[in-house]
């Protein structure tokens, strides 16, 4: 039996680890960056014999990256084409999209079996704001694009969608625009679509560059490119779980590769994209 003081030693340490909260799981990485070359597209490698990371550089911008269930999909901004790529970074074929000069951001759409996009539009291509979406034809690995309607804020940033709603931001803070607000609204395949400023950014400093909500329809990840240090941010956190000098773009999540939640984010004006290890998405 337990002695006077050995209980009282007890009673002190059980009160003290009941008063000591709960430290909440989060994800600290490391981002392993994945890179690949991209045939036949404006985003194709500018020199394939340069060295380490020079040697994927484009000089088209790309921004868009979706998740299908079981690849990665990449957009363009100088034309249709979707490059089909592994989560690990091996190239597993293309899809093209007719019908636009380019996309930006982009997202799967399981339960209408369509990729909703950016439209990359006008003189100053950072606030294109056109969103539509493609059905592809298994046969010809193609599709033609359906304008349905803009977003306030642009959205070649970042188009997302999750659970009927669309996500969408886009403009930079020079391009005279605004990435200050998530745009937010109801998924249609018909015109008109009606997206509204919904949510600030979360990031410390306000600004987004690719978003992703939560299950409960709330922001959860958030990618931010203002300053010279760029990063990526939980909902609640109180430091970046990732930062780099290099921009980050659209963010996708896939919760059920072989070793967890995975969140992968596209590198800017680069063939490559980094891989994340996170806690939920």
């Amino acid at each position: 039996m337990l002695g006077r003081v050995q209980i009282r030693w007890f009673v002190v340490v059980f009160v003290w680890l009941l008063a000591v909260p709960a430290t909440a799981s989060a994800a600290t990485g490391p981002m392993k960056i994945h890179y690949y070359q991209r045939p036949g597209s404006a985003c194709a490698s500018t020199n394939p014999t340069a060295a380490g990371a020079k040697k994927y550089t484009s000089a088209v911008s790309q921004t868009g990256l979706a998740f299908d269930g079981s690849e990665l999909l990449v957009s363009c901004w100088g034309d249709g084409s979707i490059l089909k790529v592994s989560e690990a970074g091996s190239v597993l074929g293309q899809l093209q999209v007719t019908g636009v000069a380019g996309l930006g951001g982009i997202s799967w759409d399981a339960d209408h079996n369509v990729l909703w996009a950016c439209a990359i539009t006008g003189t100053n291509t950072s606030l294109s704001n056109q969103i539509g979406w493609v059905k592809f034809d298994p046969s010809t690995q193609s599709g033609a694009w359906h304008y349905v309607g803009n977003t306030p804020h642009g959205c070649t940033n970042n188009l997302n969608y999750a659970n009927g709603v669309l996500w969408a931001d886009g403009a930079y803070k020079l391009s005279h625009g605004s990435s200050q607000w998530i745009d937010v609204g109801t998924a249609v395949l018909d015109p008109p679509l009606t997206m509204t400023p919904t949510y600030r950014p979360f990031t410390p400093d306000g600004h987004v560059s690719g978003a992703i909500p939560g299950a409960d329809g709330q922001p959860l990840w958030e990618a931010d490119n203002w300053g010279t240090t760029k990063s990526i941010w939980e909902a609640g956190a109180t430091s970046a779980i990732e930062t780099a000098t290099k921009r980050f773009e659209q963010l996708v999540c896939d919760p059920n590769t072989p070793t967890g939640p995975m969140l992968f984010v596209k590198w800017f004006n680069q063939n490559g994209f980094g891989a994340l290890p996170v806690d939920t998405c």
